[in-house]
Formats: structure tokens, C-alpha cells, sequence
């Protein structure tokens, strides 16, 4: 099950979000860095797959900047 859900060669289709806090100690930030480059060097389109970064915040104050980032990408799609 692992080798058939593993990110390897897969490639983004749709628009993409990734966010993280580099303060983050409870899910390792360098985890999102290595995965956005992967996707990248797998052939995702750097315009299509966005990687935020919200410097100084961890996981847990990293959820407002993230939910108010999401709802304004939200909004536009109205």
C-alpha cells in the first residue's frame, strides 16, 4: 500500500497549496521543502504547485495565517 500511494513520479494536475510553518516541530518543515522540490523535479509546473511559508509559526500558530490565506483563494473562485 505504501509503494502504491507514495508521491514518486506523480505530478499535480490542479492548482496546488502547500503551506507550513518554519517553526514547525510537531511535522518537520524540511518534510513540505523536500516534498514542493520533488514535485518540482518530477515536472510540476512551479505556477501551478505553490509553496507558502509562514515564517516563525508552528504548527499550531500557523492555523489562522493558513485558514486566512485558504478563504481568500476561497473567495476568488466565487
Amino acid at each position: 500500500a505504501l509503494n502504491a500511494n507514495t508521491i514518486i513520479d506523480w505530478v499535480p494536475k490542479a492548482q496546488m497549496f502547500m503551506y507550513h510553518g518554519d517553526a514547525d516541530i510537531t511535522v518537520p518543515y524540511q518534510n513540505s521543502v523536500t516534498t514542493y522540490n520533488h514535485l518540482i523535479d518530477a515536472g510540476a509546473d512551479e505556477d501551478r504547485v505553490e509553496f507558502i511559508t509562514f515564517e516563525g509559526k508552528t504548527h499550531g500558530t500557523g492555523f489562522y495565517p493558513y485558514l486566512s490565506d485558504m478563504i481568500e483563494k476561497f473567495d476568488v473562485l466565487k
